[in-house]
This record gives C-alpha cells, sequence and structure tokens, in this order.
C-alpha cells in the first residue's frame, strides 16, 4: 500500500475523485483538513486493510483546491466542488475551517459543508489545529527577518522564549475545545521531552497517532499491534520539513529532545 500524499490528493480532487475508501461500504467517514489530515486518512487506509474495507472514506483538503499565491484559498474550493454534494457521513473527523468556501466547518459561515454541500454526519469530531505555532529559531527568523532575524542574542533568547510561550497556549487552547479535551494535559505533559512539530504547520507523527486513539476510541475501532507495525502507521510524512534545532533554542526553551 502507497500512501496517499498532499500531491496525489491535488492530482485527484482536479479529476474529480475524493475518494479513498471503499465506496460500498456501509459505514462512511468524511476527513476535511490540511496536510494534517492526511496521516489519519492513511491510518484509516490501514485500517481498512485489516479489517475488510469495512469504511467509505472521503477526504477534502482545502489547501489542494488552492490555485497559489494571488489566489483565495476559497476559489479554488469552490470552482472544484461546484454541483458537489457530500450527503450523509457516519462520522466527520475535521479541522477548525475558515476562509475555505464550501468546506468551512464553521456552521454560522456564509457557506459551509452544511449548507452549501448538504452534508449531515452523526458524530462530528474536531481536532486541534497545529497551525502557525511558531517555536523554533530558524523557522521564525525566516518569517520575520527584519524583526526577530535581526534582533542581538540575549533580545533573541527572550523574544523566542515569549513567542513560544504564546504559541503554546494557543495550542492548547485549540485542544480544549476539540473533541478531545484531555489532549490538553497529554500535549502540556509532552511539550518539552517529545517533539511535537517539526515546522509552524507540520505536527509530527506523535500528534497524528495520539489523535488517533482517541478517535478509534470515540467510534469504537481497535488500534492493534499489527496496525500499529503498519510503515503507513510509522511513516512520520512531514519529518522532512524539520526544523532545525540550534543552541538557541534550547537556550530559549529547554527543549528535551
Amino acid at each position: 500500500m502507497t500512501p496517499i500524499t498532499t500531491n496525489i490528493l491535488r492530482a485527484d480532487y482536479r479529476r474529480g475523485n475524493f475518494s479513498y475508501g471503499n465506496p460500498s461500504a456501509d459505514r462512511k467517514i468524511v476527513l476535511i483538513g490540511s496536510c494534517r489530515i492526511v496521516p489519519l486518512l492513511n491510518f484509516f487506509r490501514v485500517y481498512n486493510s485489516l479489517n475488510g474495507d469495512t469504511f467509505q472514506l472521503k477526504c477534502y483538503n482545502p489547501v489542494e483546491m488552492w490555485d497559489g499565491p494571488g489566489h483565495e484559498i476559497s476559489e479554488g474550493v469552490n470552482r472544484i466542488l461546484n454541483g458537489h454534494q457530500m450527503g450523509h457521513a457516519d462520522y466527520l473527523i475535521c479541522e477548525h475551517a475558515q476562509n475555505c468556501g464550501v468546506l468551512n466547518t464553521v456552521r454560522t459561515s456564509e457557506q459551509n459543508i452544511y449548507d452549501s454541500l448538504g452534508f449531515t454526519a452523526d458524530v462530528e469530531i474536531r481536532l486541534p489545529n497545529w497551525n502557525f505555532i511558531h517555536i523554533y529559531d530558524a523557522e521564525t527568523a525566516s518569517y520575520d527577518k527584519e524583526g526577530y532575524g535581526k534582533l542581538p542574542h540575549d533580545e533573541r533568547i527572550a523574544s523566542l522564549r515569549e513567542r513560544t510561550a504564546n504559541s503554546k497556549e494557543l495550542f492548547l487552547s485549540h485542544c480544549r475545545k476539540c473533541s478531545f479535551p484531555e489532549m490538553e494535559q497529554w500535549a502540556s505533559d509532552n511539550w518539552l521531552t517529545t517533539r511535537l512539530g517539526w515546522t509552524s504547520n507540520h505536527p509530527s507523527y506523535v500528534i497524528a497517532q495520539k489523535l488517533f486513539d482517541f478517535i478509534a476510541e470515540k467510534i469504537g475501532i481497535t488500534v492493534t499491534p499489527e496496525l500499529k507495525r503498519h510503515p503507513l502507521y510509522v511513516n512520520d510524512a512531514y519529518q522532512s520539513t524539520c526544523t532545525v534545532l540550534n543552541t538557541l533554542d534550547y537556550e530559549a526553551n529547554g527543549w528535551k529532545f
């Protein structure tokens, strides 16, 4: 089994394909999110392969419908999903999505999956977004070259420490609002000792695996040792994007990894 990647999603969407499971299965899961949803999609594909293809799997990633700089994400989403109806699903697993046209997962948005795409779900599972979590020196400097990037050592340490504290609180607040509020304590306990994010927008597979544990319990499936050994389960898709840590990172935040 080969992994689904964001590039594959982009190509599929342009062909009008959103299905990655058994289209004849009795139970249907819809996943909506950015690149962070892709590991979960692959985990479900592994589960299906080991358990008789029990789920339909539909995946919608608004970023892979985007036409790039100079365009709004909503423009690409609305063009690709023009006339599309999502129908009913047993489970919705999604990130908080706004400014994504008809793929908005916020009910109060003018356009959203419910009113615009005719979507309903028996169970909605909301995930915490690891989005714009700036906690590493080199990446922060690349985003803010004229400000943070030009600070002298001591000021840079102080700024990075403050930014990291704010980013930690941001992510913990996302955890509090998601379908698994216990994720907040887990993230707090692991913050210093486990690398939770490779970059500001790419979490490590540790987060994806923890979320899948929570999701599995919520929908009544078992994460077996066989599933945990599968190459797609242990593959850390975004490790290649890793921000390399330096002495400033360890001095400012005392990482233990």
